[in-house]
């Protein structure tokens, strides 16, 4: 193996550059950083009971998404601590940017330090939730109840169409908890506000993702609630993930649903009113309003205000943008999807059967109700929520203050004076980002 790079060779921004951009570079710098944890006395013992680093996962790229089963992890104590170099560290997560703000808080994009894979890491901040005014019948706070329900779907969720949650960390000492999820790279589909018309075959390809994951999420008896582009995330290979589970819900007997959530231009003109409706043809409204926007651009139905958009929903008759051909397969489709009346509308599964999705009977899709023989129910116990934010503490150690942590680091023999070159390999400099 070759020298690793040493600051006097190769300037500190360049090596975050390589993890993200997945340069040639990355094992030998992923190297520098588990030596690097090994070795020093602060880091060592800030990381003490967390898992051993290993010889990193580079077998293939570690930007590729995951599609096989994994095993979630809980850990129930969070390390915070800064390096010489100003690379601040959540656990072994190595935190290289922002990502986004969501519902509940931050998303970061941050390495594991001791595989070298890059993760999306949701920090949740529970007293925020917990104080915000909006109160079930039970006086808890809504968004605290959907953020748990988050987290309790994620872990049973497991589907190459879906965003991964692999690690929770909650340390009930500490005000945050942080949900380490699959890093989607290229992002939502479509950004908020800036949609562009996909190509009808590019359009096609990501559908059919779309409907793979939506299948699974129903056959399981999961109730997406909240699909549009900004939650449909595209893997470096292209592969659609749906992502956003806050609002989700699973059913039992029956999908009937009497409260109203998500986004309102993608909502279905029966949950635009108040009276009782059932969820799966409203998570098939919203698939066909992506659809639509995928291949126009713009929404099917839209208003400059709540109320327009409603009744833009319930009365507008659907039509198509003159200037954008697209073929008559496709146009027969989001007829059928986007059916005002719920009980005519077309189903997910024969959705999947549709010749402009299946091209003909050339790539079939075939829903999962009629692969396998009777539905897996996705049921949450209490417990299962409970245990959804709320750890154990017992047996750990009592962290120490993280402004102590970061003055006796920087004080330390590795500090870098101004003016002075450090002797150690360099591996990230996350600052510039």
């Amino acid at each position: 193996m070759s020298a690793i790079p040493t600051e006097q060779t190769r300037p500190p921004e360049a090596d975050a550059r390589d993890f993200v951009e997945g340069e040639t570079q990355r094992p030998q710098l992923l190297i520098a950083v588990q030596e690097r944890i090994l070795q020093d006395p602060i880091l060592a013992g800030h990381f003490a009971g967390l898992p051993t680093p290993g010889v990193p996962l580079l077998i293939g790229d570690p930007f590729n998404a995951l599609s096989s089963p994994h095993q979630l992890r809980t850990s129930h104590r969070l390390v915070r601590a800064v390096d010489a170099f100003g690379n601040k560290y959540l656990n072994q997560y190595i935190v290289i940017k922002l990502l986004g703000c969501g519902r509940y808080g931050k998303v970061k994009l941050c390495l594991n330090a001791f595989d070298g894979k890059l993760f999306a890491v949701k920090v949740v901040d529970r007293k925020r939730l917990r104080d915000r005014r909006f109160l079930n019948e039970d006086g808890d706070s809504i968004m605290l109840q959907e953020y748990v329900h988050e987290i309790a779907t994620l872990k049973k969720l497991h589907h190459p169409n879906i965003v991964a949650l692999h690690e929770v960390i909650d340390d009930v000492q500490q005000r945050k908890v942080y949900l380490v999820l699959e890093y989607v790279e290229g992002g939502p589909v479509m950004e908020d506000n800036r949609w562009i018309a996909f190509p009808e075959e590019l359009a096609q390809k990501y559908f059919r993702d779309i409907c793979c994951g939506l299948d699974y999420l129903h056959y399981h008896k999961v109730l997406h609630r909240d699909l549009k582009p900004e939650n449909l995330l595209q893997t470096a290979d292209g592969r659609i993930k749906i992502s956003d589970f806050g609002v989700s819900q699973v059913f039992e007997t029956t999908d009937a649903l009497s409260s109203t959530a998500g986004t309102p231009a993608f909502l279905a003109p029966e949950a635009c009113t108040k009276s009782s409706f059932e969820g799966r043809p409203v998570d098939v409204w919203a698939l066909g309003v992506c659809l639509y926007v995928f291949v126009f651009g713009t929404l099917p139905f839209s208003g400059k205000t709540i109320p327009d958009i409603y009744h833009a929903i319930q009365h507008k008759q659907l039509s198509f943008h003159p200037s954008i051909v697209i073929s008559k397969e496709l146009k027969d489709l989001l007829k059928l999807i986007l059916v005002k009346d719920p009980k005519i509308r077309i189903s997910l599964p024969s959705i999947m059967e549709h010749p402009w999705l299946t091209l003909f009977g050339l790539q079939l899709l075939i829903p999962l109700s009629k692969s396998v023989h009777g539905a897996a129910t996705m049921d949450f116990s209490k417990n299962d929520l409970k245990s959804a934010h709320t750890t154990s503490t017992s047996g750990l150690n009592p962290l120490s203050k993280v402004g102590e942590q970061e003055k006796r680091f920087q004080a330390g023999e590795y500090a870098k004076g101004q003016g002075k070159q450090g002797n150690k390999s360099c591996f990230m400099n996350c600052s510039k980002y």
